[in-house]
């Protein structure tokens, strides 16, 4: 049986609680409509002659981007939004809250939302940031080899189901304290039908609002809890212009994320953005501890272990960074740079299973998932070279030349046969972005 977090006990009556001391809680004072479509075209063009092994790799083409936004004012202090969006990650309803927002320094929201995490969940919509796919550590479905690693270290939109406090303290006109704690359902393993299921990563389809049969239930006992903090320094217009607008931030997030409440997580960042004259810098460096299964890995010394017993766990770690600075190149063009990566490091997911090396090949059943294919210790990096074109208001085109590279491993025949890996990789990507 399923049990329900303390998060998704306590979100639902809070919300509840919240519209009924409204004052005039039935007539909507105001209210807000908006979207944006993003049309994206990605292609290998050194896989050119080869559309098979590029669908193998990556979602080469044409894919969309979408979504739509309502919010409802209620009264002067509490309001109601709800948003659907729709790409990459199938159809996910990121928003559907309720917000008590009585203060600038105490704010609280309860429902369905986007956990306070870092500084590019507030910029995931593609109206809002520069390039035309996110950063490696947040990617969510645009990545070459995505399947093998999992994807970012926050995929971003990460929704959740739970309740948020935030605000904004300002000792003085030029600083900030931005803060936002918050307590929800987390993230979730594959469900964990037999004792023979063995869990080593998220299970990101799990937790969306479509694709999943309990998204609004928390799948173990622990609820997943963080926060973030984040110092501005806003330049005054007393000031020197070479003085820049600077902000420093820091999050986390913890919680169990199988059924068994036996695998934990630890994620924490910590981020930058300057903005000087015209021109925008923003930095972020990431790393998530992850608790797996140590059923059925590879260890570096060339051990590999089964499925005969449960052994304690052990842990892997995904680090991840990006630094990116856009700029004007005149009225109707944006030029960007971007520098971003990701490793992992640990042991993987076993190649073969050694409870059956006795069995003739057509009776194995083990499936090695595609996480195999990396290293013990396994690397990638981007460079990224972009041009936008903003011919009239609401309308930008993106335009981005990517060089990949993944670390080397000539004597691996697995990685290369079973996983197509190249060193190199050389994307265009594309994108026609329209917002309402």
């Amino acid at each position: 049986m399923t049990q329900r977090s303390p998060a998704g006990w306590i979100a639902p009556p809070l919300a509840l609680l919240l519209v009924a001391l409204a004052p005039g809680a039935t007539l909507a004072l105001d209210y807000n409509f908006a979207g944006s479509v993003s049309l994206n075209y990605r292609l290998l063009v050194n896989r050119l002659s080869e559309p098979r092994e590029q669908r193998s790799v990556m979602l080469p083409g044409f894919n969309i981007n979408a979504s739509v936004k309502a919010v409802v004012d209620v009264s002067p202090w509490l309001s109601a939004t709800t948003k659907v969006c729709y790409g990459c990650h199938g159809l996910e309803a990121i928003n559907m809250v309720a917000e008590l927002t009585p203060h600038p320094a105490f704010n609280i929201r309860a429902g369905r939302f986007q956990p306070a995490f870092g500084d590019f969940y507030l910029r995931h919509d593609p109206t809002a940031h520069k390039t035309p796919g996110n950063p490696l550590p947040y990617d969510m479905g645009h990545m070459v080899h995505g399947r093998e690693w999992g994807y970012g270290i926050v995929p971003v939109p990460y929704v959740d189901n739970g309740a948020e406090v935030y605000g904004t303290l300002r000792p003085t006109n030029t600083v900030s304290l931005a803060y936002a704690v918050h307590i929800v359902g987390g993230f979730k393993s594959p469900e964990q039908t037999s004792p023979n299921t063995v869990v080593q990563d998220f299970a990101l389809r799990r937790s969306r609002f479509v694709t999943s049969t309990d998204y609004l239930v928390d799948n173990n006992r622990w609820p997943g809890i963080g926060g973030r903090l984040a110092l501005t320094f806003a330049r005054s217009a007393d000031m020197s212009p070479a003085v820049p607008d600077i902000t420093v931030g820091g999050s986390f997030m913890y919680s169990r994320y199988d059924d068994m409440d036996q695998l934990g997580y630890f994620i924490y960042g910590v981020d930058m953005y300057l903005h000087l004259w015209r021109v925008n810098l923003r930095a972020e460096v990431l790393r998530r501890q992850l608790d797996i299964d140590a059923r059925l890995l590879d260890y570096p010394e060339g051990r590999s272990t089964g499925l005969r017993m449960m052994l304690d766990p052990v842990t892997v770690s995904k680090e991840g960074f990006y630094v990116e600075s856009d700029f004007p190149l005149g009225n109707y063009l944006e030029g960007v740079l971007r520098i971003d990566g990701m490793r992992r490091t640990g042991p993987r997911p076993a190649r073969a299973n050694p409870d059956e090396a006795m069995l003739p090949p057509q009776q194995r059943t083990y499936r090695p998932p595609p996480a195999a294919a990396l290293d013990f210790d396994d690397w990638v990096m981007r460079y990224t070279v972009g041009l936008n074109i903003i011919p009239l208001t609401g309308a930008k085109l993106k335009l981005s030349y990517e060089h990949w590279r993944f670390s080397s491993l000539p004597d691996d025949s697995y990685r290369r046969d079973q996983g197509n890996f190249h060193d190199r990789e050389y994307m265009i990507h594309l994108a026609l972005v329209t917002s309402f």
